[in-house]
């Protein structure tokens, strides 16, 4: 046996199809296989003359893309609509943070049903002091025009 024979290369190893969990690993694998990806469909458009449109989404939900111009244009869609969409999350959260605090400062501005009891009782004292106030001015209001009805006779 000669020396070359005892020694037999592995060759190339099939991978076991499962998810990368590690983040970093994870990018890095994303990032050759996309290559590859474009790659293969590059090969495929010059070879075979087909026309190839790829369109792939990173684990960070960054947008790539291989194709004719058009693709380009869908790109820049859905980048823009994505900025959008990430913009409106942000409001979102921030309109919620906004709430929260005002719930934490002024008990009245949560929904009756997350009150207590406590609350309760003071929010239903705040609305009787309300209708009397309101019933004040309605008062004061129909003796002004009383007042003015009798002047005008």
């Amino acid at each position: 046996m000669s020396n070359s024979n005892s020694r037999r290369n592995m060759g190339r190893q099939k991978i076991e199809m499962k998810r990368i969990t590690k983040e970093s690993n994870l990018q890095v694998t994303f990032t050759k296989c996309c290559n590859g990806l474009f790659k293969k469909a590059n090969e495929l458009c010059t070879i075979c003359d087909a026309q190839v449109s790829l369109i792939v989404f990173s684990p960070a939900n960054k947008l790539f893309s291989f194709g004719e111009s058009g693709v380009d244009e869908q790109n820049e869609k859905i980048s823009r609509i994505n900025e959008a969409l990430e913009s409106e999350k942000k409001y979102c959260e921030e309109l919620a943070k906004q709430r929260k605090e005002a719930q934490e400062q002024f008990w009245w501005v949560s929904p009756i049903q997350e009150m207590n009891g406590d609350q309760l009782d003071k929010f239903k004292l705040a609305l009787e002091n309300l209708k009397k106030n309101v019933l004040g001015v309605v008062e004061k209001q129909n003796i002004a025009d009383v007042d003015v009805a009798d002047t005008d006779v």
